[in-house]
């Protein structure tokens, strides 16, 4: 953030603070990344006077409380880069974002992207940065700017302070947190491109969109079966499955008393394991017994954690504990695991020593880490008094000392990677286990003395079959090499090489997105494609409506991109939604823009046509280099979009005029082997749409079989057309199926739409800005020689007043007779903001009466559009800019004469 002059700094304390105007997170490609991001609108007040090196001893107090801030580059390149800035002097915005990437950073997390700019008025900046957990983003960012608040009042550093805020961060991180074996899979998606999707908070995630989507919790997959799993939890059935096939499984025997329990430990001879017969991750599980009271404690202890009240009493085999991972039937991974322990220094009780492996930050509660915390419970007392220790006791140098019998992680063991020395036979044994069972991903628990060796020869077996297995022992080994078992999922799940992906195109623009959105969605539908379709309107799938409503932004790109049924996805992509929280997912294989004009100027800091162009060249930075991204060449801003997109660029125009710039630029791609689209006129003299890459034409189609452009007639909705059979070239629609499908498209509901009814013929059109009316107003120009043309024109609520002034003087020049309908406009009385409409509608540019006349104010669309139904007669055209066509409809049909449904015009 470039220092900007400011005035000298008021005399006296300083009393001002940082606010947070506003935070919020944006979910994929915005206005400042492409990645995801947080968001603060911060008021320095006071603090826009006090720029860091005016503050005495703020960087020093600062950097005390947060020494790993030497560290940051910023925009310097260099390690201290940021110091420098510090001290040469920099704003608190600045210094927050800053705060909040060392915030997160000390929390583990890895994003060190941000960026801090003016946000308009003094003193308001916008402040940048990445995050990997929404909520701890958010979290961080509010920390950063009430820590950065501290530092300036306080008059000291205050370490512990940050601290503790850090610490509270990571207790919110540690919440948040996928599991690691869950976080192991998304890291390797993320690696592959594969979209992914966090559903809740018990690591269920969504990988890959429509037909291709998967979903996994931990390591149980969409591909698990219900029947495998119930089998491995009852160790009773999965041991006499895998015995029946020949799989070697210790003998074993099922208690329901400890009486029982003794007498099946004394006819299988000891030494033996009890177990529940359906328990997890260690619990209840006791190794090692031979006599009998130690066998019905055993069994107590057992029976507890079994939910049938059922314990497995089970011969102890010889050797050493082993974890292969199979997935999708072949060995990936395999680990020893090590039973708890510490080792003596000659100084330490165990209890100490016990202490110091705890500080290890690679050990937390459970399975958060990559390691489990060790206890020294009742169960660890009693190991080491085997051993002739107890918890104050110093254990000898170098000599080891057990605190669990069992090598589950779970219970603080470690592991040691195994994978290359399994031998063939034992691989494939595991491997056939887990077909036996049925599982796509599971664990199989081999005791052996020799993992190098068969286990014929060793005597070893399978003593256990676990679903959903963990992965932490594979992929954080306390020694040897990690390994890539997410990506073994991923394999299983998509294939090798698959990203899980389908086909995206993007729709954007002031005018026209809904209807080239629907078209573009038809004719990839017309391929055979099921297409999900998200608009202003509504969200459908395969012509099935899920939602109604203004559906146009990131919440339900991400709704549609989850259904299961869907080979494609069009979305039409709003200004807001792009603002208030990015693209909602991370490319589009094609982006289109219609045009740009200046709609919504003065909101959400976007104040010129070049802001609003930025915005929505988002979409078009979001192609990847393997997409492309559509463009109207007739438009300056959008065409120099073109040098934003990554991927290729196909250009379309609807000028017939070969000297335009639009046509000249549009041509000139086409000869350097570009796409482009246009309007030509034939040898026949028919308008034709055309489709050509280079000198090969792929689409060529007389406007008049394309009934939406009105036989050409229609120029904003060629442009659509040429808009949409572009992106269907780039999604390998045929050009068959492009020409079927613009035949076919019959009409964009309330965009341009044709109805005769009474005699009259009605055009229905939203028509909310200028672009939009001057376009309907080359319609007329062409449909409308000789017939007497009524008019009902409105503005959305968000728009300037200077906007309707020139909507309005534009509306006066093109109706006989015009009516002013007006939304509800929070804030204004009724009529007030129609008013600027009727005033410029009024006169023309020279002051004498428009064509129009004076004005008819009907405050609802509805009533407008059959007020200036009543006052037409057959034979007039009736143009109705409305945002509810079908409404409208339906009160002119309850009026007509006829009484009957207005009849489309094709």
């Amino acid at each position: 953030m470039p220092r900007r002059p400011t005035a000298p700094p008021p005399e006296g304390a300083i009393s001002g603070t940082l606010r947070i105007l506003s935070a919020r997170a944006l979910h994929g490609p915005n206005r400042w990344s492409r990645l995801p991001i947080i968001h603060l609108l911060v008021d320095l007040g006071e603090l826009e006077h006090f720029p860091s090196d005016k503050i005495p001893g703020f960087t020093a107090r600062l950097v005390e409380s947060l020494p790993g801030l030497a560290r940051h580059n910023c925009s310097l390149g260099r390690s201290g880069g940021f110091i420098q800035r510090l001290e040469t002097g920099t704003w608190m915005g600045h210094v927050a974002e800053h705060v909040a990437l060392e915030l997160e950073r000390r929390i583990g997390g890895r994003s060190t992207r941000g960026k801090t700019r003016s946000a308009g008025p003094d003193g308001h900046y916008d402040i940048i940065f990445a995050y990997e957990d929404e909520q701890v983003g958010l979290a961080a960012g509010r920390a950063a700017v009430a820590l950065v608040n501290r530092v300036i009042e306080a008059e000291h550093a205050e370490p512990d302070h940050a601290d503790a805020v850090v610490a509270e961060l990571q207790a919110l991180a540690d919440r948040r947190r996928l599991g690691l074996s869950t976080q192991a899979i998304v890291d390797q998606a993320r690696r592959r491109h594969i979209p992914w999707a966090r559903l809740n908070e018990r690591n269920l995630v969504q990988l890959g969109w429509g037909i291709h989507a998967r979903r996994i919790r931990a390591t149980v997959t969409s591909g698990t079966s219900l029947i495998g799993a119930e089998l491995a939890r009852d160790k009773d059935e999965a041991s006499a499955l895998l015995e029946r096939a020949g799989v070697p499984v210790p003998t074993w025997r099922l208690a329901r008393t400890a009486e029982e329990a003794v007498d099946r430990a004394h006819r299988l001879g000891d030494p033996v394991v009890l177990k529940p017969v359906d328990g997890n991750h260690g619990r209840g599980v006791t190794l090692d017994l031979v006599e009998a009271p130690a066998v019905e404690e055993a069994f107590r202890r057992a029976v507890v954690a079994s939910r049938r009240g059922l314990v497995m009493v089970q011969r102890q085999m010889s050797g050493r504990d082993h974890r292969l991972l199979i997935v999708n039937g072949r060995l990936v991974a395999c680990a020893e695991r090590v039973p708890a322990s510490v080792t003596g220094d000659d100084r330490a009780t165990v209890a100490e020593l016990v202490d110091r492996e705890n500080r290890d930050p690679r050990r937390g509660e459970g399975h958060t880490r990559e390691l489990t915390r060790l206890r020294l419970d009742a169960a660890a007392e009693e190991v080491l008094g085997t051993q002739g220790l107890a918890r104050d006791s110093v254990p000898s140098d170098g000599r080891r000392v057990a605190l669990a019998r069992s090598a589950n992680l779970s219970t603080g063991g470690t592991s040691i990677d195994r994978t290359d020395e399994v031998h063939p036979d034992v691989a494939r044994m595991a491997e056939l286990a887990a077909r036996v069972i049925g599982l796509d991903v599971v664990g199989i628990d081999v005791v052996t003395s020799d993992i190098a060796r068969p286990l014929g020869e060793t005597g070893g077996g399978i003593i256990e079959i676990n679903a959903g297995p963990g992965f932490r022992m594979h992929t954080h080994p306390a020694e040897g090499r990690p390994r890539n078992v997410g990506g073994a999922v991923l394999d299983a799940l998509f294939g090798s090489g698959s990203s899980g992906r389908i086909p995206v195109a993007a729709v954007t623009g002031s005018n026209g997105k809904t209807t080239t959105a629907r078209l573009l969605a038809h004719i990839v539908s017309t391929g055979g494609r099921a297409v999900g379709l998200t608009t202003t309107e509504d969200i459908t799938v395969a012509g099935l409506v899920l939602k109604t409503g203004d559906m146009a932004g990131p919440a339900s790109a991400r709704l549609l991109l989850g259904v299961p049924t869907i080979e494609a996805a069009v979305l039409e992509v709003a200004r807001g939604g792009i603002l208030r929280d990015g693209l909602g997912y991370d490319y589009n294989d094609v982006a289109i823009v219609t045009n740009v004009t200046g709609d919504h100027l003065g909101l959400d800091g976007v104040h010129t046509l070049e802001d609003l162009a930025a915005v929505k060249g988002v979409i078009v930075e979001a192609v990847p280099r393997s997409g492309m991204a559509v463009l109207n060449a007739d438009d300056p801003l959008v065409l120099a979009m073109s040098a934003k997109s990554r991927g290729a660029v196909g250009l379309f125009t609807t000028s017939p005029d070969p000297h335009a710039p639009g046509r000249v630029a549009a041509a000139a791609h086409a000869s350097a082997g570009g796409l482009m689209g246009c309007l030509e006129t034939m040898p026949d003299r028919d308008d034709a749409i055309v489709v050509r890459r280079g000198p090969t034409t792929l689409v060529c189609l007389p406007a008049r079989e394309v009934p939406i452009t009105w036989g050409g007639a229609a120029r904003i909705q060629v442009a659509n057309a040429l808009a949409a059979a572009c992106a269907a070239v780039v999604l390998d629609v045929t050009p068959a199926d492009i020409e079927r499908g613009l035949r076919t498209f019959a009409a964009s509901p309330g965009r341009v739409e044709r109805f005769v009814l009474d005699g009259r013929e009605i055009v229905l059109d939203y028509g909310h800005n200028v672009a939009a009316l001057r376009g309907l107003g080359e319609l007329i120009e062409r449909i409308g020689e000789g017939r007497r043309v009524l008019g009902v024109v409105s503005m959305p609520g968000d728009r300037r007043d200077v906007d309707r002034v020139t909507f309005g003087a534009l509306a006066g020049t093109m109706f006989d007779a015009l009516f002013v309908a007006e939304p509800a406009i929070r804030g204004r009385a009724v009529g007030e903001a129609a008013g600027f409409l009727i005033d410029a509608a009024r006169r023309d540019a020279d002051g004498q009466a428009s064509r129009a006349g004076e004005p008819t104010f009907v405050p609802d669309e509805a009533d407008a559009s059959c007020a200036a139904f009543a006052v037409s007669r057959p034979g007039d055209l009736l143009v109705f800019c409305v945002s509810n066509g079908r409404r409208v409809l339906a009160a002119l049909r309850a009026r007509s004469d006829e009484g009957q449904a207005a009849l489309p015009l094709l």
